[in-house]
Order: C-alpha cells, then sequence, then structure tokens
C-alpha cells in the first residue's frame, strides 16, 4: 500500500478510537491506512475511554472544538465558518456498528460529546466488506467525506489532495479482490467476492439498531 499513500495535510484534527478488535485482527484496516495519509491524526485503541488520561488530554485542548462523528449530528455547514472560529477536532469510532455502538455506551466522555454527521455521497466503495446499510461507510471513507464537506464550507482548503484517501481504499479492494481470486491461494478465501448487489443481507441486521439516540 505504501505506494499509493500520499500525506494530507488537514486543518481538522482526526482522533481513530479504534476497537481492540480492528487493532488485532486488521493489519492493514482502513483506520490504519487512514491515519497513514493525515499527519494531523492519531489511534487510541480501547472501549471504554472514560477514564483514557489522552483522551481526556485531547478533548481538554482548547485550540480545538471536539465532536464525534456519529449519526443524528449537526452537519458541518451549521457552524459558523470564520478564521476565529477553532478548528475541529473529530473523533472517529473505528469498529464495526455493534462494537461503535458498544463503544459510545460505555464511554461517558464520548456520550456528552456534540455530534457530527455527514450524509454520504455515493454508497460504500469497500465491496469487500458488507454494510448493514445503503447510508453506512467505512472509516477511510467518512473521513474523506467529513474533510470534502469541510472543503466545500471553507473549513478546509486540501484542493481535492484528499482523494487519496478514496485512492487507497480503491488500491486496497483491488488487493484483496485479486488475492481472493487467486487460485494459488488456496488458504486465503476459499471464492472470489461477490458484488454487494448479490449478497443476502444477514438477518440480524434487521432486529438490530445499530445507532444510539
Amino acid at each position: 500500500m505504501c505506494p499509493v499513500i500520499r500525506r494530507v495535510a488537514t486543518r481538522t484534527r482526526f482522533v481513530l478510537l479504534m476497537h481492540p478488535k480492528e487493532a488485532k485482527k486488521q493489519k492493514v484496516g482502513t483506520g490504519r491506512l487512514t491515519r497513514a495519509c493525515l499527519p494531523n491524526s492519531e489511534i487510541r485503541v480501547g472501549i471504554d475511554f472514560s477514564n483514557d488520561s489522552r483522551i481526556a488530554e485531547i478533548l481538554g485542548d482548547s485550540r480545538y472544538e471536539s465532536v464525534l462523528l456519529y449519526p443524528g449530528g449537526r452537519k458541518l455547514e451549521h457552524r459558523v465558518s470564520a478564521p476565529a472560529v477553532k478548528p475541529l477536532q473529530v473523533l472517529v469510532l473505528d469498529a464495526t456498528w455493534p462494537s461503535a455502538k458498544t463503544m459510545l455506551t460505555r464511554s461517558a466522555n464520548l456520550r456528552n460529546l456534540p455530534r457530527l454527521s455527514i450524509d454520504p455521497a455515493a454508497p460504500s466503495r469497500f465491496r469487500i466488506k458488507q454494510q448493514p446499510g445503503e447510508l453506512c461507510l467505512s472509516t477511510i471513507e467518512s473521513v474523506h467525506r467529513v474533510i470534502e464537506e469541510a472543503d466545500r464550507v471553507g473549513e478546509e482548503n486540501t484542493d481535492g489532495a484528499h482523494r487519496v484517501l478514496l485512492d487507497v481504499l480503491d488500491a486496497l479492494v483491488k488487493q484483496q479482490m485479486e488475492c481472493a481470486s487467486d487460485p494459488n491461494r488456496g488458504g486465503y478465501r476459499r471464492r472470489p467476492y461477490r458484488p454487494a448487489s448479490e449478497r443476502t443481507p444477514s438477518k440480524k441486521w434487521e432486529t438490530r439498531k445499530f445507532f444510539l439516540g
């Protein structure tokens, strides 16, 4: 992935809160790839961040306005853009939807944060993963969308450089699909990935409530 990754400077700071399962199993997950592209970001691994000293330090940084990226929050256009306004510090839950819900339930300091939400411009490009809904995006796509909206409302000026986040995701997906289709990699995957339109949605998504009000 290294040849595809390019660094993009942002005024907005991103704090990626990674579930331990993501940290352990996803060695090249989209959270780590996001961090690799954005110098103004960091990763913190855990489930309950209520007493996490680093998160307390981050939330206490008066240079930024801290928000949690989560459904049901305000949009960027509702924020007054002016030079005097503090840049945003966006905390992002890097986990599966059920695990993200658990992280938010246990972390009182996250539940108390103002929420920022985004409207996806298109369905997820993360074709090797099945999302629980059409509006659900991977971590790297969500961060890309935040920067895209920030550019639109004048919070950022990346001049399109943030597009590299999607390029990196596309490269990851292409690599994984090629490996899955290679008959010489018998232990990699039993069959190639199917298009999202041909997959049967999991029954658990019909009854689970993924988002907290």
